[in-house]
């Protein structure tokens, strides 16, 4: 007897260490789902004291979905249909915050009255991870760019619904095929060198090349291609990203012609301007060009002698401010300025106190 009893005070010396010791929260609870003993792990997870949390019931510690859903499974074993559940949820921590816990309950059936043993495990990092995995998978599918991971040997692994957009191939048929599919016959060497780079542990942003699709057509993409590296820092995979410019390239080409164009034509009208000038010089005639408001542009050398002056003093100045002018030469100006195309005419013209005759 003395013998059992010394046997039974070690396993509850025991129990007690490994209760307090234990890295994972541990509380054990009536049937009504009250805290009876909680371990300073399980304290040290919610940040309440312990004798805060014996007066709490099991279902004041997570928000009331995830509450429902564990004191349903926990009428479940007070019914004795089920002796025991898992369970991933949320938990209130004493300063308001959220963290995940993996609760592990089992019904203990040995002492007199039924008590429940629950042990919670910290899983908040796994579930950001999880979270964070989910938002990224979630980004990368609906992008619009063709994303996608391959092999240091240049062979797909993943393929997103952008890239069966952009190139056609759907993820069964572009898995486990060469990235090299889609490089056309004469850029044979681009793959290996992109490879080389990634290779190195150097990415590539924003090269401009040519693919072609499962229907052959061939599209301008821009890439961005980066190494995948393990915990150790070494390059074990690629991942690219490639969105389709060929309707950027189109328009550029398009601008550029039209640059071009405009050029030719800039160039041959200076030509025929400076033919024209050179006509006008030399043209054996009085001959004057003026614009709308009368101002001179270009006279011939004629025009010049015949009116003692040199072309310097007239080249842009108004012809109306020559006080010599009749009116009626002045009415002639306003209605060819109109757009009127008048007859040859003839008229006197006083220069250096002579009368001379001019053919209009």
């Amino acid at each position: 007897m003395a013998e059992a009893s010394r046997i039974l005070t070690q396993d509850t010396q025991l129990f007690h260490v490994v209760f307090n010791a234990s890295p994972i929260g541990i509380a054990v609870e009536n049937l009504e789902g009250q805290p009876l003993f909680v371990n300073p792990s399980f304290c040290s997870f919610l940040g309440f004291s312990e004798e805060e949390l014996r007066n709490k019931h099991c279902v004041d510690f997570s928000p009331r979905e995830d509450a429902e859903k564990d004191w349903a499974l926990f009428q479940q074993l007070r019914a004795g249909s089920i002796d025991h559940y898992q369970l991933e949820k949320r938990y209130f921590r004493r300063d308001g915050s959220l963290v995940w816990g993996s609760l592990s309950i089992s019904l203990l059936k040995s002492s007199p009255s039924p008590l429940v043993l629950a042990m919670v495990e910290d899983i908040t990092d796994k579930k950001k991870a999880e979270e964070a995995r989910y938002r990224h998978a979630a980004v990368i599918e609906s992008s619009d760019d063709a994303i996608a991971s391959g092999t240091l040997d240049g062979i797909i692994v993943s393929w997103n619904t952008g890239a069966q957009k952009i190139y056609g191939y759907t993820e069964a048929e572009a898995v486990g095929k060469p990235i090299s599919m889609l490089v056309p016959p004469e850029l044979p060497d681009e793959e290996n060198k992109i490879l080389e780079t990634l290779k190195s542990g150097d990415r590539i942003e924003h090269f401009e090349t040519v693919r072609i699709t499962k229907t052959g057509r061939r599209i301008n993409v821009s890439l961005t291609v980066s190494p995948i590296k393990d915990s150790a820092g070494r390059t074990v995979g690629i991942s690219g990203i490639a969105r389709d410019i060929t309707e950027r390239k189109r328009a550029e080409e398009a601008l550029a012609e039209v640059n071009r164009t405009l050029l030719a034509q800039a160039a041959s009208l200076q030509a025929r301007e400076e033919l024209l000038r050179v006509f006008v010089k030399n043209v054996p005639a009085a001959v004057a060009m003026l614009d709308r408001d009368m101002r001179y542009l270009q006279v011939s050398d004629r025009w010049c002698s015949d009116n003692s002056v040199e072309a310097s003093e007239l080249l842009g100045r108004s012809r109306e401010l020559s006080p010599k002018m009749p009116d009626r030469w002045k009415e002639v100006n306003r209605r060819a300025v109109q757009g009127e195309t008048l007859r040859a005419d003839e008229d006197r013209w006083e220069s250096e106190g002579s009368t001379r005759w001019a053919r209009w």
